[in-house]
């Protein structure tokens, strides 16, 4: 189902069951942009650092891949890179990320950087103390003492047989960059590789639906940002490609534009499915707040066409 609501802000929400609630106008409210790097499971809030997961949902024993993007304005930076993991909480709660850590450990000592370097690390879930629940995650930048660099994600974890209760938010989104230039032409097939990617990868638009069918007992809501259906959809109806070495026209039963359909088939079954919903969207997922002290006021008008095109689409 398609639901169109005009909530502000997300909220706790203690329940009987697992549930996973993943609310767009928090997205609104805090980023400028999701960090997207793939479509995998990423918290763009922080200073300087951005933390993607290779799932949206972990059990016992699985293994945690985390990939630290970090950047550093320009800065030489230089110090211990450590990572923790913090008690069960609240988004909401203001000492989520205060309490005593149940787990801490250094990613990479001498971390050296001037602009972005990445930085990755693995452990099991039982390695990091996490058994069901929602776990609050940052990674900081130590240099000399300070933290100079730090960013925050949040680890769900779930016993996977639906008998451990989770209370939990959390946010999960579909977007992507403009992949065409002004002249509707498209100038990359990133969409186009995310919609073939194994359904078990962080980068594949397919891994939503495998998930509401892995686990039926979990309420998943997506916000699934309505530029990246219109321009799955374009390139369904077929497409002119000007990057990369493979320039040319690709009709709509070309293999390129059959694989864009299957993809948005595959986004449909979500509106089908019992335990998802798609939540309403402007257009594109940008800052709203910042354009509109900026003097931009057509933002009711982004919210109106973003719904129409979900709606039409899916």
């Amino acid at each position: 189902m398609i639901y169109s609501g005009r909530s502000t802000k997300i909220k706790l929400v203690p329940v009987a069951a697992p549930v996973i609630l993943i609310t767009l106008p928090f997205l609104l409210l805090t980023m400028a942009l999701v960090a997207v790097i793939t479509g995998q499971t990423a918290q763009a809030a922080g200073n300087g650092l951005v933390i993607v997961t290779d799932k949206l949902l972990y059990v016992p024993d699985d293994k945690v891949n985390f990939d630290i993007v970090a950047d550093s304005a320009g800065r030489n930076l230089s110090g211990d890179l450590v990572l923790k993991v913090y008690p069960p909480a609240s988004p909401l709660a203001a000492s989520a990320f205060t309490a005593t850590p149940i787990y801490e450990t250094s990613v990479r000592k001498d971390f050296s950087l001037t602009g972005q370097a990445v930085a990755n690390y693995q452990a099991e879930t039982g390695d990091l103390k996490a058994n069901s629940g929602g776990y609050p995650v940052k990674v900081s930048l130590i240099q000399n003492g300070e933290e100079v660099l730090w960013g925050t994600t949040w680890l769900a974890v779930t016993d996977g047989k639906g008998h451990e209760p989770l209370d939990l938010v959390m946010l999960w989104t579909a977007s992507s960059p403009p992949q065409r230039n002004a002249q509707d032409k498209f100038i990359d097939k990133n969409l186009l590789e995310r919609c073939q990617a194994n359904n078990q990868s962080g980068e594949s638009l397919l891994q939503h639906v495998a998930f509401s069918q892995k686990y039926p007992q979990l309420k998943t809501s997506y916000a699934i940002e309505p530029a990246l259906l219109d321009q799955l959809d374009d390139l369904a109806d077929g497409f002119e490609f000007v990057g990369g070495d493979k320039t040319g026209t690709f009709s709509d039963i070309s293999p390129e534009a059959r694989t864009a359909s299957d993809c948005l088939n595959n986004l449909r079954q979500l509106t089908e499915s019992a335990n998802s919903e798609i939540i309403s969207a402007p257009y594109s997922f940008v800052n709203l707040p910042i354009l509109a002290r900026q003097g931009w006021d057509d933002g009711n008008g982004q919210f109106r066409l973003g719904h129409d095109l979900l709606t039409r689409t899916l």
